[in-house]
């Protein structure tokens, strides 16, 4: 890739013991691994754990260097020391980090039952609480978690020990089906064929006002249109992801904006020079 980038695990990336139970990084390192030809020498990819398990990048956009890191799933204790040996190279840079299963559709911070790395390994997985609890609260430049995995979409905000906001945030349309209904496809007990109808999450970051803030879109690359330009969006999904919601607030959780209030005195330092 020409422009900074990362891949995140999936539990269907990784080797299987029994059902259910992640059991090994062999696929994933062997196509996103940091020696790869998606990462290998590239000047923004600036660390790597566990064979590029976790890895990390630096960008520059709207005035700023930011940092991102991308935590393997349900990532344990190596990778949350590894975490923090990065932040610490790289103090002051406003910081994003992506993992997979972090939040479910209510905003809560709890794993997805069927797959939950630490009930099946306590002391080689860590809870989304405890990934809050060990990182993400404890390091004031993280301002932005993003996650998938669990089916839906939410936003959460909470303050970290230093009183600052960080901006947790879940997008995923994996088990939508809209596509596959169309085409004669039949879905099992109730849910459709999850094909994704080519939906993704698209944030644009603003940071020319005194209030920065991210707009907060929901494109098609199928139907090639945004969720608040699509009629037949709140019908299509909303009984599946959100079914108390009117339709039009189900349209807002897939189109909003974030204000960053304080981003500008936080993260002065990391503004370019011009």
């Amino acid at each position: 890739s020409k422009f900074p980038s990362a891949a995140k695990i999936d539990p269907k990336d990784l080797t299987t013991i029994g059902v259910l139970h992640p059991g090994g990084l062999s696929n994933f390192r062997a196509v996103f691994g940091e020696y790869t030809p998606f990462f290998k020498d590239k000047e923004w990819y600036v660390s790597a754990n566990d064979g590029g398990a976790d890895s990390a990048q630096v960008f520059e956009a709207g005035g700023y260097r930011f940092l991102h890191i991308g935590l393997q799933f349900d990532a344990p204790d190596t990778s949350l020391a590894w975490a923090a040996k990065v932040i610490a190279k790289y103090p002051g840079l406003p910081t994003i980090v992506s993992t997979h299963d972090y939040m479910d559709n209510d905003g809560e911070r709890v794993p997805n039952s069927l797959i939950d790395g630490h009930k099946a390994d306590p002391t080689g997985s860590n809870t989304p609480q405890m990934v809050w609890d060990k990182l993400l609260s404890q390091h004031d430049q993280i301002f932005m978690l993003l996650c998938g995995h669990q089916h839906g979409q939410a936003m959460r905000t909470d303050k970290n020990r230093f009183g600052n906001e960080v901006y947790q945030v879940l997008a995923d349309y994996q088990d939508r089906g809209q596509t596959a209904k169309d085409a004669g496809a039949k879905g099992m007990n109730g849910y459709p064929v999850g094909i994704g109808d080519g939906w993704m999450r698209l944030m644009e970051f603003d940071m020319t006002g005194k209030t920065p803030v991210i707009n907060v879109r929901t494109y098609s690359t199928h139907y090639e249109k945004h969720s608040t330009d699509t009629p037949q969006y709140a019908a299509w999904y909303k009984a599946q992801e959100k079914p108390k919601l009117s339709d039009e607030a189900f349209h807002r959780v897939d189109a909003y904006q974030i204000a960053l209030t304080d981003f500008h005195k936080r993260f002065k330092k990391a503004m370019k020079l011009p």
